[in-house]
C-alpha cells in the first residue's frame, strides 16, 4: 500500500504537469499575503513598553530575545531576533509596537529605543502615537 503511494507521488512529481507548480505557489501566495497583512497590522497598531525577559539561541536559528508587554491590561510575550547592533539586555524596557487587530504574535520590539527611566508605565491601550520621548531619541526608524 505505502509503496503505490510512493509510486503515485514520485510520478506525479516527475510529470510534466503545471498542478504541481499550482500546488507550491498558491500556499506560498496565501502565505504572503498573511504576513503583509500583519506586518500593515502592526504598523498601524499602538506603542506600549516591553520588557526583554530572556536572550537565547535556538539551535537552528539566529540569537534571539523574549520579551513580554501588556495591552489593555494582558500580559502578552513575544521573541524576535538579536539585534547585535544596539544589543538589548535582560530586564531593560524599549519601545514596542503590537497590532490591534492580532493578539499573538503581533509585535514589534525597537531594539534602539530604550524607554528611560523617567517612563513608569505606559497606558493601557498603549500610545496611539510615537511617543514624544522615543522622538526625541532619535532612532526613529528601524
Amino acid at each position: 500500500m505505502l509503496n503505490k503511494i510512493l509510486k503515485k507521488i514520485i510520478y506525479t512529481s516527475q510529470k510534466n504537469s503545471y498542478w504541481n507548480l499550482w500546488i507550491i505557489i498558491v500556499p506560498v501566495i496565501i502565505l504572503g499575503i498573511y504576513l503583509y497583512q500583519k506586518n500593515i497590522s502592526i504598523e498601524q497598531g499602538n506603542y506600549s513598553i516591553g520588557l526583554v525577559t530572556k536572550k537565547y539561541w535556538p539551535i537552528v536559528s539566529h540569537q534571539s530575545i523574549m520579551y513580554s508587554y501588556q495591552k489593555n491590561n494582558e500580559q502578552y510575550i513575544s521573541s524576535a531576533v538579536y539585534d547585535d547592533k544596539y544589543k538589548p539586555k535582560e530586564g531593560e524596557r524599549y519601545l514596542i509596537q503590537y497590532s490591534l487587530k492580532y493578539s499573538f504574535g503581533g509585535a514589534k520590539i525597537f531594539q534602539n529605543i530604550p524607554v528611560p527611566d523617567s517612563v513608569k508605565d505606559a497606558p493601557p491601550e498603549g500610545w496611539k502615537q510615537l511617543p514624544m520621548w522615543a522622538k526625541k531619541s532619535g532612532h526613529v526608524s528601524d
